[in-house]
This record gives C-alpha cells, structure tokens and sequence, in this order.
C-alpha cells in the first residue's frame, strides 16, 4: 500500500475518533440533541468530514453506542469465569461502575435515546445468569433480580461524576454498601472498604449556590 494511501486512511480514522470522542463529551454535557455542527467544532474538524463518516446522527449515535459493546461482553466474560456466585456478582457491579466512568455519555443516551436497546438486551441475558448463579448457590437476597443489580450499580456509577476528592470516598463507600445490601442472609459481612466523610468536610468541597 502507497504510504499516501495509508497517512489518508489513518487520518480518517483519527477523525473518525475526534468525532466519536466530541460526541460523547457533548452528550454527556447538553444530552443527546446536541447539534452536529457542535461535534464538528468540538472534534476540531469541519461539518463536511464529520457527514463523510456519519450520514446522520442516527449514524453518529449507533457508532457511538458501538463503543462499549466489547466492555460489555468482557464483563460477562469475567462474571462468567468467576470462583465463586457472588465474586460474579461484584464483577458486574464494578465493571459497570468502571464502564460508565469510562463512558459518561451512556447515562444520558440510556435515559434520552433508544440506541443502546440491543446493548440492553444483550447485557440483560448476561446479568440474568449472574443472578441465577448466585440464587443457586445461596450468595443473593432472594428478592433480589437482575434489574436491582443494574440500577445499583448504575446509581453507584452516577456519583463518578462528583469532584474529587469527594468521589474517591463516596464512590468505593457506595460500592460497599450497595453490595452488601444485595448479600443473602448469612453471607460474611466485611467492613466497609472506605471512611465515610463528615458533613463539615463535604461542606468544604460543595459550591453554594448562588
């Protein structure tokens, strides 16, 4: 291949990057209506290169929703492997919290828009064998189901988004307590893995509102 032909296409998928990259940052700031031109500028590319890899937004979005699948199924892979019913469990919930860290924009296009229904379905089969492991070997509340799980560790995943160094207390904090409320009875019941933080000092890292 003539290195012209290959510096053209490694070019392309740089900015095919810019713009996945832009959009997710936008999204996750003005939600997913976000104008296209504003991902152009975002991505630092003009609105003719952002229509010759998207034809619409339809296209930009269902690309962008691309993006987490292999996480996806990594968790499900490692859920799957899992020694033990509840280690699944805490594999789903911190591959999540990590997953939506990673990729803020999914709470926006989860709550806004529709195109990561197949991601949905696809992740539901995978944490339904999560649960059913770990109603088998007695590790799960039983009133516990697949959807508790998801929502926890989406909630957890919320406050990803908290100014450090609150985040990195309340979220490894959050994590605990939402796991060990899932613990069927008689499960071990360790320590909370982080300190709490005193409403004095989260008073010192909260703007007041104006």
């Amino acid at each position: 291949m003539p290195e012209s032909v290959s510096r053209t296409r490694a070019d392309a998928q740089a900015n095919r990057r810019k713009l996945l990259d832009a959009a997710g940052e936008l999204i996750a700031e003005r939600g997913v209506e976000v104008p296209l031109h504003a991902v152009a500028d975002r991505a630092g590319v003009g609105v003719g290169t952002l229509y010759r890899n998207f034809a619409d937004r339809d296209a930009l979005l269902t690309a962008l929703g691309d993006r987490p699948a292999q996480r996806f199924k990594d968790i499900a892979r490692a859920a799957a492997a899992a020694a033990t019913a509840w280690k699944a469990v805490e594999i789903y919930v911190d591959g999540y919290i990590a997953l939506y860290a990673e990729f803020p924009w999914m709470l926006s296009m989860r709550v806004e828009d529709r195109r990561l229904r197949r991601r949905d379905e696809e992740d539901a089969t995978a944490a339904q064998a999560v649960v059913d492991r770990a109603r088998t070997e007695g590790a799960l509340r039983a009133d516990v189901g697949m959807l508790d799980i998801a929502f926890a560790a989406t909630m957890v995943a919320a406050m990803t988004y908290l100014p450090e160094p609150v985040r990195a207390t309340v979220v490894p904090r959050l994590r605990d307590v939402v796991l060990d409320g899932l613990r069927a009875e008689g499960m071990p019941r360790p320590e909370l893995g982080a300190s709490t933080m005193s409403v004095d000092e989260l008073k010192g890292f909260v703007r007041p509102l104006a």
